[in-house]
């Protein structure tokens, strides 16, 4: 079984509560994902597969311009 990928975050928001910084978590678990010691738990490097499936059945791109209008 696969780690939880909320872990990481937990420990590193605990730890940074417990320093007295609430906000110093989320640039700690992005080094630590860099370096493979952490998880980003809402980076699924992939989109969501209900998102894929509903823009195969709808995104047809109709009516989008490839210029920007107005400018």
């Amino acid at each position: 079984m696969g780690r939880d990928p909320d872990e990481d975050a937990i420990r590193l928001a605990g730890e940074s509560l417990a320093a007295g910084d609430p906000l110093g978590w989320f640039e700690r678990l992005y080094a630590e994902s860099a370096t493979g010691e952490a998880i980003v738990p809402w980076d699924s490097r992939a989109p969501h597969p209900l998102l894929g499936e509903w823009t195969a059945t709808h995104a047809t791109g109709a009516g989008r311009s490839s210029r920007r209008r107005g400018r």
